[in-house]
């Protein structure tokens, strides 16, 4: 069972008896959200007096997820492996592979990409189109391997690019 709790609400009828523990971020003070579970992982978000933070629970202990884009709100809502997906400041998706945040493109968006969640490689969302018609999509992005090997060939070719002196001929 999945659950908001606010501080200071009364319980629902459930118990911990009947299966059901309050999960709360400790640095929730305006409440915690819990939208997501992968094995032993739970991804929330919490409030605070900044703002909305997304956060991992892995069991033991809770770990802060802020897209470094965002202004005032991160929303984690998935989480498979070691990507997390989510999104930030209202309307604006990212998927966070170890700590390397990026935002999807969607074809035939134009406005508030939303990012819902994620199973394996495959996300799924909502978004904005030109005619202000909320659209919905499934996408698939490249797994996280992949994408650590496209981040690293970036940073050779950027590299290889300062080093190698040029000529003119």
């Amino acid at each position: 069972m999945i659950a908001t709790y606010f501080p200071g609400s009364q319980s629902t009828g459930y118990g911990e008896a009947d299966g059901f523990t309050p999960l709360n971020d400790p640095l929730g003070i305006y409440g915690t959200e819990l939208d997501a579970i992968n094995g032993n992982d739970i991804v929330g978000s919490y409030n605070d007096n900044s703002g909305s933070h997304g956060f991992v629970f892995n069991g033991t202990s809770f770990q802060t997820i802020d897209d470094p884009l965002a202004a005032v709100a991160t929303n984690v809502t998935g989480i498979s492996g070691d990507v997390i997906v989510g999104n930030y400041d209202g309307g604006k998706g990212f998927i966070d592979v170890d700590g390397t945040f990026t935002s999807p493109t969607i074809p035939g968006a134009s406005g508030s990409v939303f990012i819902a969640g994620i199973s394996g490689n495959q996300i799924v969302g909502s978004y904005t189109d030109s005619n202000d018609v909320s659209q919905s999509f499934v996408a698939t992005i490249p797994e996280p391997s992949t994408f650590a090997l496209l981040v690293l060939g970036g940073l050779v070719l950027c590299i290889t690019r300062r080093v190698i002196p040029r000529y003119i001929t």
